[in-house]
């Protein structure tokens, strides 16, 4: 498996529930998927331009299976983050190993994001904890400070993970 026990059962199902009402009106706006992971989440979506990113080649291998028709692009840094209409990077910031790497992957998404960004975390200390996890502030806030959205909504909730829909521009709300 590439993806994490957050990408099976319940969870898989809500998430890819989430995601189409979001996207699958869309067919032809560019999409870029941070951490997508093995694309069990993804994978159904109705898009024509998809960029899967993810930091193990084991799991975009998988994708690449799931999905020749998409591209995807194994990245090491945030920085490697191409911009693109909307941004999707779940169960992603939760994982981060401190909070300097945090930050900086919340800032590359704000401005690496030109309309909407539909992305997970912490909005409070999570209840279930592991080694792999870690909350450092609100993901709310953090969003909020880079003041690069003009809308910040929760769209939606799962286990102790908010799912935050930010708006760029008011005619994409």
């Amino acid at each position: 498996r590439g993806s994490g026990v957050g990408s099976r059962g319940d969870s898989l199902a809500y998430k890819r529930n989430l995601l189409a009402d979001q996207l699958d009106g869309l067919p032809d706006t560019e999409v870029v998927d941070v951490g997508c992971g093995d694309l069990e989440v993804t994978r159904n979506l109705q898009l024509s331009q998809y960029i899967g990113l993810d930091v193990s080649e084991a799991a975009l291998g998988i994708a690449r299976e799931k999905r020749p028709d998409w591209e995807f692009r194994h990245i090491r840094r945030s920085s490697d983050i191409p911009t693109a209409d909307y941004l999707i990077c779940l169960d992603v910031l939760i994982h981060q190993p401190d909070e300097r790497s945090f930050l900086e992957l919340v800032a590359r998404l704000a401005s690496a994001t030109k309309h909407c960004l539909i992305v997970s975390g912490y909005d409070s200390p999570p209840e279930f904890t592991s080694q792999l996890t870690r909350y450092y502030e609100p993901l709310s806030a953090a969003l909020h400070r880079t003041d690069a959205f003009t809308k910040i909504d929760q769209i939606g909730k799962y286990r102790d993970t908010v799912v935050l829909r930010a708006v760029k521009r008011a005619e994409y709300e």
